[in-house]
Order: structure tokens, then sequence, then C-alpha cells
């Protein structure tokens, strides 16, 4: 059994790895061959749909793992109405994904949110297979699936040494739409495969249903992209383009060392964290809770250590010397990497729905402060107040966190 964890640890490490490698490239190659304003351009709109997807995702495919843990193959039954409540929101949000760039960017902004609008639906739909791997254990065809989706930005990127920025990003488009295909064969065949009875239509979820029902995992993953990424949206209405890519640049290298304890503990660890709490293993969650946490912020602290003496050296070597005012954001932003470490590994802890709505509160709490700093700060210091924003916001997401886990033995 424990080779077996070791087997799936290393695979997941190794190909993410490989994976998060290809995404960041992509990141310096667009820096490295972009005006900076063109590279603070693609940065507001690949955060921005971020943002929406995390709404029209809405956190199913978490909320399918909590469902098939406790209803099994019943939950079957949630599948298809998952689908079209993804649709729903997906049309719903397409005056905000067009209203938000015009009155930050103007008028030229309609082509590049056409361009990529197949990207925005493929990152909404993503959770779904995300979902479905996670429930049949295949980290293997996870990780697969995530390196073809950084694949698809990499390849894009490799087009600007010989083509122009309009090129790259038709070429994007283009690929996430041949992803998007594929997600929905995917998921057609998960749904056919886990189907043991024949259900009416009317035993099947409405939309309303699912929202009503899974609105705690929706409405988590929205809370924590607007704590954890707003800040480049509010720097690009407030500062505009360029102050956006020259924080981009530091926040791309803070993601690269977050993408580590995301992978281990809320893709690897939270499948088997759901099974825990519900055959009530009360020694493993303690364990999770008191030791670990501990450990990731011992681990998360001694890389920020070494990270900010390589600061300069990683900045010029990965960017040039033209994004040598990065330095100083990404020695703050590098404040922030203990506390992220110890969260992701207590959060794998909030899985039930009421323990999810906890995690809920506590993120609106940190979205609520991060938007309040930014709006404050970056009028005062510029690039710089968001940042400090993002490790204010993170150390009090981590003390909450900490805080709410020690009711989860009275949840279980």
């Amino acid at each position: 059994m424990l080779l077996k964890h070791l087997k799936n640890i290393s695979f997941l490490f190794s190909s993410k790895l490989a994976s998060t490698f290809f995404a960041f490239m992509a990141q310096v190659l667009s820096a490295r061959m972009l005006a900076k304003e063109d590279y603070g351009l693609l940065s507001f709109y690949l955060i921005l749909i971020n943002i929406l997807a995390s709404i029209i995702g809405f956190g199913l495919g978490k909320f399918w793992l909590r469902r098939f843990a406790v209803e099994g193959k019943d939950a079957n039954r949630w599948v298809i109405p998952s689908i079209w409540t993804i649709l729903f929101l997906f049309i719903i949000s397409l005056p905000i994904y067009f209203f938000i760039p015009y009155f930050s960017l103007g008028a030229s902004s309609l082509i590049i949110g056409i361009t990529l609008l197949p990207l925005m639906l493929f990152q909404s739909s993503s959770t779904l297979i995300i979902g479905k791997y996670q429930v049949d254990n295949n980290f293997k065809s996870l990780s697969f699936f995530e390196m073809m989706k950084n694949t698809a930005f990499l390849l894009s990127a490799l087009t600007l040494f010989v083509l122009g920025f309009h090129i790259f990003l038709i070429s994007y488009g283009l690929l996430a739409l041949i992803l998007l295909i594929f997600t929905i064969i995917s998921i057609r065949s998960f749904y056919k495969r886990n189907l043991n009875i024949k259900l009416e239509t009317s035993s099947r979820p409405k939309i309303k249903t699912v929202l009503s029902t899974a609105w705690p995992f929706g409405l988590q993953g929205v809370l924590y992209m607007l704590y954890y990424q707003v800040d480049i949206i509010l720097i690009t209405i407030l500062l505009g383009a360029i102050p956006t890519g020259l924080y981009n640049a530091s926040f791309s290298i803070i993601s690269l060392i977050f993408i580590f304890p995301s992978m281990l503990f809320q893709v690897y660890l939270l499948p088997k964290s759901n099974t825990w709490i519900v055959k009530k293993d009360i020694a493993k969650v303690q364990f999770i809770r008191k030791k670990l946490s501990f450990i990731a912020l011992l681990l998360g602290l001694l890389i920020a250590i070494v990270i900010y003496f390589l600061s300069e050296i990683i900045i010029t070597l990965i960017y040039g010397v033209t994004f040598f005012d990065s330095v100083l954001i990404l020695q703050v932003l590098l404040l922030s990497i203990p506390f992220r470490f110890a969260s992701n590994s207590i959060g794998v802890l909030f899985v039930s729905e009421i323990m999810v709505s906890k995690k809920v509160y506590i993120q609106g709490g940190g979205a609520l402060l991060n938007v309040c700093l930014n709006l404050l700060l970056i009028k005062q210091f510029g690039v710089l107040g968001a940042a400090v924003s993002t490790v204010l916001t993170e150390i009090l997401v981590a003390i909450l966190m900490y805080t709410y886990s020690a009711k989860i033995t009275k949840e279980m």
C-alpha cells in the first residue's frame, strides 16, 4: 500500500513538474517576446478567464467528489445536470466577460475576448473532468490532462517567434476548442460507464437543485480566485497594462511554487481525506491538522528564504533586465508562501457540506480583505500595495482555517 502511494505521488510530482514547466515557459516567452503592454493585456485576460471560470465551473468537480463518496454510483444522477448548470452560468457570465475589458481597455478588447471565448468555456468545464479523474483515483490521466492544458499555452506562445500577438491569441483559442471537445467526450464516457440503472428524467436534479446543493463548493472557488488573483484585475483598472505585466512576472513565480502544495494536498490527499472523514478516522484527521500543517509551514518558510536571496538573479535570468522592477514585488510576495503551504494542507479537512460552508466564510473574509486592501494600497503604493495585500490575506486565511479546522471532529 505504501509503495502504491509513493508511486502515485512520484508520478504526480514528475508529470506536474513538466506540466508546470510548460505553463511557466509560456509565461516567460510571452513576457520576453511581447511588449510590456501586450504582456500586461494577456495577463489581464488570463486572470479574468480564471476568475470567471471559477464562477461558471461552480466547484462541481469537488462537488462530484463528495457526492460519489457519499452516494456511490447513484451520484451519477448529478452528471448531466452539472453540465447544464455550467452552460447556464457560462451564458449569464458573458456580459461580465465583455464589459470589464471594455471598461478597462476600450473597444479593441472585444476582438481578444471573442478569440479567447473557447478558452473560458474549456477552463470552466475542466473542473468536471478533474473531478472525474479524482473520483476514479486516476491520477495518471489527471496529470496528463493538466499537461495538455499547459501544452496548449506553450505551443501558442511558440508562435510568437515567427508571428504576432493576434495569431498567438487565435492559436490559443483554437487549441482550447480542441481540448474542450476532448473534455466533452471524456465526461460523456464517464457518465455512461457509471450508469448502473436507468434514470428517469424526473429523478435528475434540476439546475436550481445543483446550484442550491453545490453552492458551498462553487462559492469557495470563486472567493479563492478573488483573494488570490483579483490583484491583477484591479492593477489593470487602476494603473494600466504595463504595471500589470511587472506584477504578473513576480506572481507567476509565486504561482509556480504554489503548484506543489496544491498538487500534493488538494489533488492527491483530498480524495483520501474524504474517505477518512466519512469513516471517522480521527487519528489521520488530527495528524493532518496538527503535524502536517506545521511541516508544510516550515517547508514554505525554507523555500521563501532561499528564493529571497536569489530573487534578483531569478528575475533577470528569466525575464531580463527590463523586468528588474519586479524583484521587490517578488520579495514581498515570498512572505505569503509559508501561510499558503499551511492553509493548503489544512484545506483537505474542509470537505463535508458543513465544513465547506465554513471554508466559504473564511475565503469570503479573505476576498473582502484583499479587495479592500488592494483598493486602498494600490492607490498609495502602486503594485507593491497589491503584493502587501496578498501577503496579509494569506496570513488571515491560514489562521482562520487552522482555527476552524478544530471543529472537524465534531462534524464527523
